[in-house]
């Protein structure tokens, strides 16, 4: 009986002792948890003060903890992983580049992996003992990697900064400079078109314009070019000083002889001032190119309903013409993505111009389009097509490109249209003045060029003004949009002014309707206007 009474004893003082323990470890995991939970929303705070006060990842999300250099040189594993790391990274694809953004900021599927990884990581992985800590290893240098890149302060960061510090004046002065340097090899070789040699030989025409794209990628004209009071480059010379564990392994030298050749600060700069500064170059130069040929031309009747302001000052149609651009962009048809871009450009493909073994090297349109295999051939995907090339946060870079030099060519035309527009309603403007069509071998800047077409396409509709002013004293003229529309299909001096009306872009038609009733709009009543 009294053993059964002191075994009682202890079952409940055990009881209660293992409740006691419960409600410790429930205490400890609540605090645990509060702990972690003020930890993560400290650094979110931080983190979203850092963005308010101007600091900036571009990137949709914040990037994950690298690690410090004392767990590095925990774990031999881990140093592994991060060697490897630094060899697979010694040739990055701006394709490879933007799953390893996705993998730095949090996502760990397997398929991103297995895109953000090179090609040594799952041989050296099959053959490591832990393979958890080996891939924390290869992961923290990614990290590191795409710090740089697109991190806060990063490379993208600072390339769009400097374009963005730029005054007008030298957005200006670095369209101008950009495009001759262009033109002087291109000349008017249609950028849309593939370069062919004949059997023998290039002509001596096309093996400038060769020449001339392989020069624009290994030394651009944009990544070189000094603007401003302090004598910088735009998109000058990198190189990285961030975190760079490489040399900080204890490792055996056996171990790591095939893959301590190179550093961490070499991957970063040589993707960067190779890899990045060869896309700028080319697409900067034959981009604008291109866009001048086919949008910023005296046969582009589309071209006088681009702009979004009939405004007279300078400054605000800057403001108006920033405000809008991606409208603007969207109606002269310019290509949305870097993607879209290479693909259009056929002159980039310099396969068949090589003589070399690897000319297909030189097949800089692909390269800039698809995501090529290790054999450098297009990846096909399930349903057998290409896969396009996902540019990620450099379709930003773009941007900001594409604004810095469109900015110039848009606002320059828009000033000179419009102020010819005033005069037109001011019945200054009334009878053509016989502008002749521009030459671009002629003009002194692109600039120049541009304001020279405004000219012209506006004297080329000076007819409307006129017939709208005969019409009005006739008592017959168009009294609407739809009227005017009519009268435009079926009128055959309307339809000599312009044939192709009816293509024309619903801006255009607006405008051409507002020259129509320019000398007579004022006259009636508000309503009616």
């Amino acid at each position: 009986m009294a053993n059964n009474k002191i075994a009682k004893k202890q079952k409940v003082r055990s009881g209660q002792a293992t409740h006691q323990e419960s409600n410790i470890f429930k205490v400890l995991g609540l605090m645990a948890s509060r702990l972690l939970g003020e930890n993560s929303y400290a650094k979110s705070s931080i983190y979203s003060e850092r963005l308010a006060r101007g600091a900036r990842e571009y990137l949709e999300r914040p990037l994950k903890t690298s690690m410090s250099l004392a767990e590095f040189k925990m774990n031999k594993a881990t140093q592994m992983g991060y060697l490897v790391a630094v060899k697979d990274l010694m040739d990055v694809s701006f394709d490879q580049f933007t799953a390893m953004t996705l993998w730095a900021t949090g996502q760990n599927t397997a398929q991103v992996i297995n895109r953000a990884a090179g090609s040594d990581y799952s041989t050296y992985l099959d053959q490591s003992t832990n393979p958890q800590r080996f891939t924390a290893g290869y992961r923290a240098a990614v990290i590191q990697f795409v710090r740089a890149v697109a991190g806060e302060n990063g490379v993208i960061g600072q390339f769009n900064q400097a374009l963005k510090a730029l005054t007008f004046s030298q957005q200006i002065a670095l369209t101008n400079g950009l495009f001759a340097h262009t033109y002087d090899y291109l000349g008017g070789v249609n950028p849309f078109q593939k370069i062919k040699s004949n059997a023998s030989a290039l002509s001596s025409t096309n093996e400038k314009v060769v020449k001339g794209i392989l020069a624009e990628a290994n030394s651009g004209f944009l990544t070189g070019q000094v603007v401003g009071e302090h004598g910088q480059s735009v998109i000058g010379d990198y190189a990285y000083r961030g975190d760079d564990f490489t040399s900080q392994h204890d490792l055996p030298a056996m171990m790591v002889q095939s893959l301590n050749t190179h550093s961490l600060t070499d991957a970063i700069n040589k993707f960067v001032n190779v890899t990045l500064k060869q896309l700028i170059n080319c697409l900067s130069a034959i981009g604008l190119a291109a866009f001048v040929y086919r949008s910023l031309t005296p046969t582009n009747r589309d071209l006088i309903g681009v702009p979004e302001t009939d405004d007279t000052n300078q400054d605000k149609i800057i403001d108006a013409t920033i405000q809008h651009f991606s409208t603007i962009n969207n109606k002269i048809d310019f290509p949305e993505t870097i993607t879209e871009l290479a693909d259009k450009l056929a002159i980039l493909d310099l396969s068949g111009t090589g003589k070399s073994r690897s000319s297909s090297l030189q097949n800089l349109q692909q390269r800039y389009s698809v995501v090529l295999n290790n054999e450098n051939h297009p990846v096909v995907n399930d349903r057998g097509e290409l896969v396009k090339v996902n540019y990620g946060v450099f379709e930003l870079l773009y941007e900001t490109l594409k604004q810095t030099i469109g900015l110039p060519l848009i606002v320059s035309y828009t000033v000179t249209r419009n102020q010819l527009l005033t005069e037109i309603r001011a019945g200054v403007y009334l009878a053509s003045r016989r502008v002749s069509e521009p030459d671009l071998r002629l003009e002194a800047t692109l600039t120049d060029f541009v304001r020279d077409v405004a000219r012209y396409q506006v004297d080329q509709l000076i007819g409307l003004v006129i017939r709208g002013q005969n019409d009005r004293a006739a008592k017959k003229q168009a009294g609407s949009l739809g009227a005017f529309h009519h009268l435009m299909r079926v009128d055959s001096d309307l339809q000599s002014i312009n044939p192709q009306y009816g293509a024309l872009m619903k801006d255009t038609k607006k405008l051409y309707y507002q020259l129509y009733q320019s000398s007579f709009l004022t006259q009636d009543a508000p309503s009616h206007q």
